[in-house]
């Protein structure tokens, strides 16, 4: 099994629904009364089985005010406060927009951003159906508060910036609350079980915990078996050594690392050569880290170059004694699909277990 990390705390103030005024804007709750707090119980809990499910009952029905602990870009805690489930829904990812239509929510959804890679014809129609507001890195906080939304979800340390879509204290301040996934911020002990959280979590702020459950657990299982083969197949083995790569060309790229990639590498018993991500990277940088195997990451903002780009590094007669290049070690993959920090980063990890072990 995989151990949960205790990080959300979600507190919840009960008080009768009949009472409850607002739209899900922020306040402080010096003067609640009534408190209980909940914790994402380990897969060791002490609990008895009794106990287990009868907390696993009462959950099911959010009680509001419910307060979150969220991360801003810089790493510092912010509590955000729902009176209500939100109504307006401003998705800033894709992994985002696809749990909110699993959740059943695609009427509350009044924008997203354009995605970085195709999708299946299916969601494609559903994405289609809901406004978009645009690219990622082109967007406006303007343009997200035009649309009138009483949350915006993402991701803490890309998208919550000056420099991106404005902070999560800008959207506060206008009365307009945010959550900013746990399994993006770098500042805590990442695992794939974040993502499971993050899960969990935003069925409790739009009450819908029994269908955010079932597919939490879901996802859940299928980790579980990614996590079990893998240790059948690498028992006793060094670990595999792994650099994410984007936008190759003139023979520099572009390198990622954050705490929920080392996770996934870790997962299937592997490294990533990088501690910190950076760009202008060189040839002579990749001989030096030596991978054993390039993880090439296709997106919208490099797909000019990106069709023939492992053709290009495979070619490339200055790295032939890199091992990752020499084994044709290389795994073509879209950003969405190991960027957004959502499910399909538990999809993903399941492909590159075959990648990295196919013999």
């Amino acid at each position: 099994m995989i151990k949960k990390n205790l990080l959300v705390i979600l507190t919840v103030t009960t008080m009768s629904l009949s009472s409850l005024t607002g739209c899900g804007k922020t306040k402080t709750n010096d003067d609640s009364v009534n408190t209980t707090s909940y914790e994402t119980q380990s897969q060791e809990s002490s609990l008895s089985k009794d106990n287990a499910e009868t907390t696993k009952s009462a959950s099911l029905k959010t009680e509001y005010p419910l307060t979150v602990q969220i991360y801003n870009a810089e790493g510092k805690e912010v509590s955000v406060t729902f009176e209500n489930a939100p109504q307006r829904i401003v998705s800033t990812q894709l992994s985002i927009t696809e749990l909110l239509l699993q959740l059943g929510l695609k009427d509350k959804i009044v924008g997203i951003m354009d995605n970085d890679n195709p999708v299946d014809d299916k969601l494609q129609a559903e994405l289609s159906s809901l406004k978009s507001l645009g690219y990622k890195s082109t967007i406006s906080k303007e343009a997200i508060i035009s649309v009138d939304p009483d949350i915006v979800m993402g991701k803490s340390t890309l998208m919550f910036t000056d420099k991106a879509i404005g902070t999560v204290e800008n959207y506060l301040d206008q009365g307009i609350n945010v959550y900013t996934l746990l399994s993006s911020a770098d500042v805590v002990d990442q695992s794939l079980d974040n993502i499971i959280n993050d899960i969990r979590t935003v069925g409790m702020i739009f009450d819908v915990q029994d269908k955010a459950d079932a597919y939490a657990d879901s996802l859940e299982k299928q980790l579980n078996e990614t996590v079990n083969n893998v240790s059948a197949k690498t028992q006793g083995k060094e670990k595999m050594k792994v650099i994410l790569i984007a936008g190759f060309q003139d023979n520099t790229f572009m390198a990622f690392s954050s705490s929920m990639h080392s996770a996934m590498l870790e997962t299937v018993n592997a490294v990533n050569v990088l501690d910190k991500g950076g760009t202008g990277l060189t040839m002579e940088n990749l001989i030096a880290l030596n991978p054993d195997a390039i993880v090439y990451v296709t997106s919208k903002r490099f797909e000019a170059t990106d069709a023939d780009a492992i053709d290009r590094l495979l070619n490339e007669p200055t790295i032939q004694n890199v091992p990752a290049i020499a084994n044709k070690k290389i795994l073509k993959i879209g950003y969405d699909d190991i960027m957004d920090y959502g499910s399909r980063d538990i999809s993903t990890v399941g492909v590159l277990a075959n990648f990295l072990y196919s013999e």
